[in-house]
């Protein structure tokens, strides 16, 4: 394959970026505001460097598997015991419990659920199948056990879908989705947390302090219970079934699928997950009158009516039929998420009254996002859009740099520079022939 000069320099800038965040068997985001190693940050960063290292990829998801609690959940944060200043830090977690492992520290929550598919296509990108194969049938118990979690203690209504019980499990922290229902429990107590966030960051790109409140609520409320997955739910303080969750883990199952095919074993019992799923997207999260996919808020058993960029997610594990698709993609190339010109996809409809173009989530364009939603479009055969789509990443990488998001009218970088996951999605799309 034949790469532009600019992107073999854009290639090389990517792999330093990833080299000097490296802590030797796990990648920390970036290096001013993330110091640990974050879930599904590590899938992505796999990926990327699967392209030219294939045993540091393998590395990378045994590093963060090692944290796995015994009920099966896999943290969101894995703590790098050399990096002191970050907050909230192990001891605020109270995880010191008999679920957690007792050599490592971790947080007590859990993320977007990729890592299965990251070790498949981790395998995929081997140049030792052999190897490979090893690594698939070490990380195989571990991926199935996560997958038992979120179906089992994540799903007390048996619907096949997981709930998640903190807005930073859902991977887009402090979007408006979660406004109403992150506002509508009361505090028993006020928290004690101290920010770090915005004192390295411009404030005007985090999420506010009455979010951060309870936000830290919420871990403090939940490390009372010794994190018991029914002493949470039955909490009633923040049950939500998040589409883009549970697209991804979808997306993952049918990874583990692969996998199980590929060390030739009994496939039954994940693909019957699989149909149980894309059943529940059908029945529970899809909206005929509004055509998209929406939040559930278990508390009030009512959708979240919102306009995120969450909805287009479920393209990326081909879960819509092919009329749902086409009016998922018609919305997806208006000007309210895909302005033309443009960087690709805003993280919240440009007409939401909370849409903000520098706050985090509620606005920001993010390479994952994009990265997803190519993919997505992939499986629908639009290739016109895909690389319109990876051309306009490519270049705002290029032309701003590393950075953690983007504004989605000027692309200015915003957050941390030298962030991990878009230099590995950046290797990712050039190596997999897009300019």
């Amino acid at each position: 394959m034949s790469v532009k000069p600019e992107n073999q320099l854009l290639i090389k800038q990517a792999y330093a970026v990833l080299s000097n965040n490296d802590l030797g068997t796990s990648t920390k985001p970036a290096p001013q505001l993330y110091p640990h190693q974050w879930n599904w940050d590590s899938a992505f960063i796999a990926i990327g460097l699967s392209h030219q290292n294939e045993a540091r990829a393998q590395t990378e998801i045994k590093s963060l598997l090692k944290a796995q609690w015994s009920n099966g959940m896999i943290p969101h944060i894995v703590f790098n015991p050399d990096a002191s200043d970050y907050h909230p830090g192990p001891d605020y977690w109270r995880t010191d419990i008999p679920m957690a492992p007792q050599s490592i520290q971790t947080s007590g929550i859990t993320q977007p659920p990729i890592l299965a598919f990251a070790a498949l296509e981790v395998y995929h990108n081997s140049g030792n199948k052999k190897t490979a194969l090893q690594f698939l049938k070490d990380v195989f118990p571990n991926l199935l056990h996560q997958t038992d979690f979120l179906l089992n203690e994540r799903d007390p209504l048996k619907q096949g879908l997981a709930f998640i019980c903190h807005p930073w499990e859902s991977g887009m922290d402090n979007a408006s989705t979660w406004d109403t229902s992150l506002n509508s429990f009361i505090m028993e107590f006020q928290p004690d947390f101290t920010r770090r966030d915005n004192q390295k960051i411009d404030e005007k790109q985090r999420p506010s302090d009455n979010e951060y409140s309870r936000y830290s609520y919420l871990v403090q409320r939940y490390g009372m219970e010794q994190w018991n997955q029914s002493k949470i739910y039955t909490l009633g303080l923040f049950n939500i079934q998040s589409v883009l969750i549970n697209a991804l883990h979808l997306k993952s199952m049918q990874a583990l699928s692969g996998i199980c095919k590929i060390l030739g074993q009994d496939c039954g019992k994940i693909d019957n997950q699989i149909t149980s799923v894309r059943n529940a997207f059908k029945t529970i999260l899809w909206d005929d009158d509004l055509a998209r996919y929406q939040d559930f808020d278990l508390n009030t058993g009512k959708p979240i009516i919102s306009e995120n960029l969450s909805q287009f997610i479920p393209l990326f594990a081909g879960i819509p039929d092919q009329k749902q698709a086409e009016s998922l993609i018609s919305k997806l190339v208006s000007p309210e998420f895909w302005p033309n010109p443009g960087w690709g996809i805003c993280s919240q409809s440009a007409n939401n009254s909370e849409f903000d173009g520098l706050r985090y989530w509620r606005g920001p364009v993010w390479i994952n996002m994009n990265w997803m939603i190519i993919k997505g479009l992939e499986h629908y055969n639009r290739s016109d859009l895909a690389n319109r789509l990876a051309h306009e990443t490519l270049q705002l990488v290029e032309q701003n740099g590393f950075y953690e998001y983007f504004n989605p009218e000027t692309g200015q970088g915003l957050g941390s520079d030298s962030f991990s996951w878009t230099a590995a999605l950046v290797i990712d799309l050039i190596t997999s022939g897009y300019e």
